[in-house]
């Protein structure tokens, strides 16, 4: 009956609080620079054990494929700095000869 009722709209209000906070903590971290979040990013997975098993320990679930993507994210940054150098080389207006 109404016992019911009253826990239902505390476990309610529970929960919308802790969505708030979570909304807050997530808005938070994405107003840091990306540098700032790899970093935070980086100390986790190491100093957490799950984290550091499940992506750097030998034989770890997710190492293999994240590891692979990285590699091919590095293999094409260099052709497309490349690229960039070129275009923006090639995009700049040539100056007239007849102007002084």
């Amino acid at each position: 009956g109404s016992l019911e009722a009253a826990g239902d709209a505390q476990a309610l209000g529970c929960v919308q609080f802790l969505k708030a906070k979570v909304w807050t903590a997530v808005n938070t971290v994405l107003s840091m620079p990306p540098p700032v979040i790899a970093s935070v990013g980086g100390v986790l997975c190491g100093f957490v054990p799950v984290l550091s098993w499940l992506l750097f320990d030998e034989g770890s679930p997710l190492g293999p494929t994240l590891f692979g993507a990285m590699k091919m994210l590095a293999d094409a940054s260099v052709p497309l700095a490349t690229i960039n150098l070129g275009a923006s080389i090639c995009a700049r207006p040539k100056p007239n000869p007849n102007t002084n």
